[in-house]
C-alpha cells in the first residue's frame, strides 16, 4: 500500500461536486483552514497532507512530482468512488494537480500539446514533442500509399499516416 495519509474532511452536508485541496511545499492540509469552510457551503471538501508533509506517513522516500500525482489520483479514487472532484492546489499542490491528469509540453511560451501522460507518449502531436520526451532515432523515409519506406535501410515498410512524399521517421530506441 501507499501508507497512511492525513485527510481532513468537512461535513458532507453539501451535495455539490466535491473539492480536493492540495497544499504547497512545506505546508499541510491546515493551509486551507480559511478557504475550506467557504467551499464547504456548496460541496464536500477534503484536504490532505502530501507525502513527506504534516501527519502523512508513507513508506519509502519517493517525493517526486510523479509520486505526488499518483497519490492524488489514488486518494481521489478511494475517497470519491469514481466521482471527479474539483482539484485546487497552491504552489507545489498546484503543480501536482496539473500533472496528475494532464501534462503540458510548452515551446517558446506556447502549449505544444496538452494531454494525458499516456496519450502524450503514444501520440506526440509534433516532432518537437516526440523529441522532448526522450531520445529518438531520426530516419529519412518516403511515404507512399500509407507506408513509410526507409531510404538506404533494409527494413520492411511500416504504416505511416500523412501525405505521400519525403518524410522523417522518429523512432524511440526503447
Amino acid at each position: 500500500g501507499r501508507g497512511r495519509f492525513a485527510v481532513t474532511r468537512t461535513p458532507d452536508a453539501a451535495a455539490g461536486r466535491p473539492a480536493l485541496l492540495v497544499h504547497g511545499l512545506g505546508g499541510g492540509a491546515a493551509q486551507w483552514h480559511l478557504v475550506a469552510p467557504l467551499l464547504a457551503a456548496a460541496r464536500p471538501v477534503v484536504a490532505y497532507d502530501l507525502r513527506g508533509h504534516g501527519s502523512t506517513r508513507v513508506a519509502g522516500t519517493d517525493r517526486t512530482l510523479a509520486a505526488h500525482a499518483g497519490d492524488l489520483l489514488a486518494l481521489s479514487a478511494a475517497l470519491f468512488l469514481g466521482e471527479r472532484p474539483h482539484v485546487l492546489g497552491t504552489s507545489l499542490g498546484g503543480v501536482v494537480a496539473q500533472i496528475a491528469d494532464r501534462v503540458a509540453v510548452m515551446r517558446d511560451g506556447r502549449i505544444e500539446q496538452l494531454d494525458t501522460p499516456d496519450r502524450l507518449y503514444a501520440e506526440p502531436s509534433s516532432a518537437f514533442v516526440h523529441e522532448f520526451l526522450g531520445d529518438v532515432v531520426r530516419l529519412d523515409c518516403t511515404i507512399a500509399q500509407g507506408e513509410a519506406r526507409f531510404d538506404g535501410l533494409d527494413a520492411p515498410p511500416c504504416p505511416a499516416p500523412g501525405p505521400d512524399g519525403p518524410a522523417v521517421a522518429l523512432i524511440r530506441p526503447h
